[in-house]
């Protein structure tokens, strides 16, 4: 939010036309000084929620597509 090397309204011009999600850290500069702790839970948060996507990529990068991980969830399972 306090960046003062690249403007809010920068990063959001540039994600808006890709359709990214973005995540803003109020009070946070540029390279996040004081902020490590959040960002390294952030970062952690989205790898494990994307946890299934990952597994599904290494199997189909390694020709195993059809071997469950990419499978989609039961609507009765747990994702």
């Amino acid at each position: 939010e306090q960046d003062d090397t690249v403007p809010l309204t920068a990063v959001f011009d540039w994600a808006r036309p890709q359709n990214l999600p973005t995540t803003v850290v109020a009070g946070a500069s540029h390279f996040f000084h004081g902020q490590l702790g959040l960002l390294r839970s952030l970062v952690v948060r989205h790898l494990h929620s994307n946890r299934q996507t990952l597994r599904c990529l290494r199997a189909v990068s390694h020709g195993n597509a059809d071997d469950g991980p990419c499978q989609s969830p039961s609507p009765l399972q747990d994702p």
